[in-house]
């Protein structure tokens, strides 16, 4: 199930009795348990009826799952991040395991259960096993264009305010995805246009704090079009945003290898319209990240990659200090590039 029909069975009514919540988007995740919250607890008395218990042993969730609730209400336990469904072993692992497995098919019918774990679990623990076949499984993955477009105009409605698709599209890129990072931005924006009402991209440019990934594709258009000065002033602005230099390393090679991956699919005439699936970037990004390998030959490309390569494991293998291995790598990268004919 994913988020859209979790909320469409609670605006029907229908409430489980065991969830679990997992997957990368952690601010509709959020909302979600707030729905859930809203919709079981009664009113007035909401901390009487809930148990929020972090990493609980088995025995005190137990517990808390067995504890009547308050004037025949609804009991909600939420269990944060438990380790039996995380990577690594968890304490005394196999014992609590074996131990919900048996107690969680016989939850009390007024009792609500809801394993909350940020990230995605392990699906190869036992409990994870278990609640796939026990537990209403939810998975919030981060929303698609469609879905990205309708919150940021709703939440932009409750402002008062407008944006178009396109402008939406610049300011996914600009801010990232993160639906928690782009209520903030929005909220700036709100603030900023005072009594304007429509949001543009010129908007986006002042106010809007850039994500890693567009200050490094920003990064990578200076050196591809030899503005070796701006390259630079952009590493220094992330380092100073407490970004380590081989995480920013590694993020250009991703770039580099995104423009070899789109060289090689123009040279095998693959349909423009699957680039950005096999490529693995949004729609948008293909046009911008196209701009950018056409002023590289294929062999080009393939030795801006193999550069980088070479320079992390120059840095790992104690080659190279770190300090001056990306500014030599961007000082390579950054030479003209010529255009292929």
């Amino acid at each position: 199930m994913n988020h859209t029909d979790f909320f469409a069975a609670l605006k029907a009514g229908q409430v489980a009795g065991l969830y679990l919540f997992q997957g990368a988007e952690e601010h509709v995740k959020r909302s979600a348990l707030e729905r859930l919250r809203a919709q079981v607890l009664p009113n007035g008395l909401e901390t009487l009826c809930e148990s929020v218990l972090d990493n609980p042993t088995a025995d005190d969730l137990i517990a808390a799952a067995e504890t009547l609730p308050m004037m025949g209400g609804r009991r909600l336990v939420v269990v944060w991040d438990s380790a039996l469904l995380m990577a690594g072993r968890a304490k005394d692992e196999a014992a609590d395991s074996a131990r919900l497995v048996d107690y969680l098919p016989t939850l009390p019918s007024d009792t609500t259960v809801v394993f909350y774990c940020r990230g995605v679990v392990d699906g190869r623990k036992k409990l994870s096993s278990a609640l796939g076949k026990l537990a209403v499984c939810v998975r919030f993955d981060p929303l698609d264009d469609q879905e990205l477009g309708r919150w940021v105009r709703g939440t932009l409605k409750g402002y008062g305010k407008a944006i178009t698709p396109a402008v939406v599209q610049k300011l996914a890129f600009t801010a990232g995805r993160d639906l928690s990072a782009l209520a903030g931005e929005l909220a700036k924006l709100a603030d900023y246009l005072g009594p304007r009402t429509e949001v543009t991209g010129e908007d986006i440019d002042t106010v809007v704090t850039r994500s890693l990934e567009c200050t490094v594709f920003q990064l990578v258009d200076a050196l591809v079009e030899g503005r070796q000065t701006e390259a630079f002033e952009l590493l220094a602005y992330m380092l100073d945003r407490g970004e380590m230099r081989l995480g920013i390393l590694a993020m250009v090679l991703r770039q580099y290898r995104t423009l070899l991956m789109l060289k090689l699919m123009q040279a095998e005439r693959v349909p423009q319209g699957q680039w950005a699936q096999r490529v693995g970037i949004p729609p948008f990004a293909v046009n911008r990240a196209l701009r950018q390998a056409q002023a590289y030959t294929l062999a080009e490309v393939q030795a801006a990659v193999a550069l980088c390569v070479d320079t992390d494991y120059a840095v790992k293998s104690g080659r190279l200090r770190e300090e001056m291995a990306l500014d030599r790598a961007m000082l390579m990268l950054g030479r003209p590039a010529r255009t292929e004919d």
